[in-house]
């Protein structure tokens, strides 16, 4: 794998509104082959504080993505059942030069948690995560109107019409 550096040289390589740009490159690849069992221990073994793990991501033979699996459906599963008897394999995926615009557009339409990155090898090389494309994508005229109103709320409680005694 390729160290920290590399990875964010990477990144920084892409075009401001490119999807590459907007990418995380923490997530977890699973094989195929793996029982539900192996897989959940690797992400216990991998990831000890899964903040924002919505899907699991499974190769196949050749390294090209090969299907999504929810944390959901990981989770229910029988031990022993193969992952590849789970994944979803109609995947929805961005390529690295796909414009943010286009990025949200798919991600609202099909609700999307989370979305994969592909290379030109259908090998994944990042995630794009909800609320990254919502930071980038939400105006700062809104941001700003969304700090002042919680800011105006949290200032002073309310005492519903009692009278204090």
């Amino acid at each position: 794998k390729p160290g920290i550096a590399a990875k964010t040289k990477k990144i920084l390589s892409y075009g401001r509104r490119a999807a590459g740009s907007l990418m995380s490159t923490n997530f977890l690849i699973l094989d195929e082959n793996f029982s539900s069992k192996k897989a959940i221990s690797l992400i216990r073994e991998e990831m000890p504080k899964p903040r924002h793990i919505f899907y699991l991501y499974v190769k196949g033979k050749n390294g090209a993505l090969k299907g999504i699996i929810s944390l959901r459906d990981l989770i229910v599963a029988k031990p022993n059942e193969r992952i590849s008897r789970l994944l979803k394999r109609d995947i929805i995926s961005v390529n690295e030069d796909t414009d943010m615009d286009d990025v949200f557009n798919l991600m609202n339409k099909y609700g999307l948690l989370a979305l994969p990155v592909i290379n030109r090898q259908k090998g994944i090389v990042g995630v794009i995560r909800v609320n990254d494309i919502l930071r980038i994508i939400t105006p700062k005229r809104i941001k700003r109107q969304r700090i002042f109103r919680a800011h105006k709320h949290t200032h002073k409680p309310r005492n519903n019409g009692k009278k204090r005694e």
